[in-house]
């Protein structure tokens, strides 16, 4: 929203607030958008829906997916499967409810705990279009020594030809200190 007050070159509020509306900015979040679709007359919204109508095959087609922030290996836990199970043997014990399936055209899996970091064995049997991202979770507390050892796996891990990407990890303040 600051980029879009700086784009209009209108000024910017330190704080956006949608009630009372405060910055054109606003009108991007979709609560908003939701809220003006909501407070229209019924003719209004029949208005736009007839205007603007869906594609024939939206609701026909089965929908492609990117899952852009997965955790492998919570979800192999999770499922009761080894660490070192494939992604397909996710898929397979996987059951989807009639409606709701999707295409899944990628995934980023995403490694933040050193204690279950995929192995250079495992890393090869994911599927070569999936991202895999390493990190160390910013909630995870650790000693002095404990955190050079952490280190040094990440490294290593970093170093590894599949992984692309560097994530979870900074400062979480979503807790508190203690």
């Amino acid at each position: 929203m600051r980029a879009f007050c700086g784009y209009l070159s209108v000024p910017c509020p330190d704080n956006f607030t949608w009630e009372p509306v405060n910055s054109v900015a606003v009108l991007l979040h979709w609560k908003v958008l939701l809220l003006i679709a909501a407070r229209n007359p019924a003719t209004e919204r029949e208005y736009w829906r007839t205007s603007f109508p869906a594609a024939e095959e939206v609701g026909t087609r089965t929908p492609r997916a990117f899952d852009a922030h997965f955790h492998l290996d919570h979800t192999l836990k999770a499922m009761g499967l080894r660490l070192d199970s494939t992604f397909q043997s996710v898929l397979d014990g996987t059951r989807m409810d009639k409606g709701n399936e999707v295409i899944v055209a990628g995934t980023c899996a995403s490694f933040c705990d050193p204690e279950t970091y995929p192995t250079t064995d495992s890393l090869k049997t994911l599927p070569a279009d999936m991202e895999v991202a390493v990190g160390v979770h910013p909630k995870k507390r650790y000693s002095s020594s404990e955190v050079d050892r952490v280190i040094r796996k990440l490294k290593d891990l970093v170093r590894q030809r599949r992984v692309t990407a560097v994530g979870q990890v900074g400062v979480d303040h979503s807790v508190p200190p203690q």
